[in-house]
């Protein structure tokens, strides 16, 4: 599975709500750490933040902006725009995902960045 597909079926399990492709997607032994701080252990786990999120959320864009690969590991940039309990928000974001031999991904972790971003000292065209 080449990286733009691993990424692909991640995000379509959200905008989707597809739970039918974590078991084909995680390592039964993923670690999964959220830009909030929030750390999931196990596929179970995993199945049960999804879940509990879909219960008041729901994802309404998550557009990739560029992939960087190297042999195991896929860094993602990426904006990420969610209702979540009734209010709306979006955010820039990396993701670092690590997957093993059987292109599973065994760990995530996120950070995020303010989507509103500005030029303290103006944009330079180029």
């Amino acid at each position: 599975m080449k990286s733009q597909e691993i990424v692909a079926n991640y995000i379509n399990i959200w905008l989707n709500r597809d739970e039918t492709i974590i078991p084909r997607l995680f390592a039964e032994d993923i670690v999964y750490t959220e830009f909030m701080g929030s750390v999931y252990q196990g596929i179970e786990q995993i199945r049960h933040w999804f879940s509990d999120w879909c219960k008041v959320g729901r994802v309404l864009k998550w557009d990739i902006q560029k992939t960087l690969e190297t042999e195991n590991t896929i860094v993602v940039l990426w904006y990420f725009e969610s209702e979540y309990e009734k209010n709306t928000d979006g955010f820039n974001g990396v993701s670092v995902i690590v997957v093993n031999d059987e292109n599973n991904i065994i760990s995530v972790n996120e950070y995020y960045a303010k989507a509103n971003l500005f030029y303290p000292y103006g944009k330079i065209s180029g």
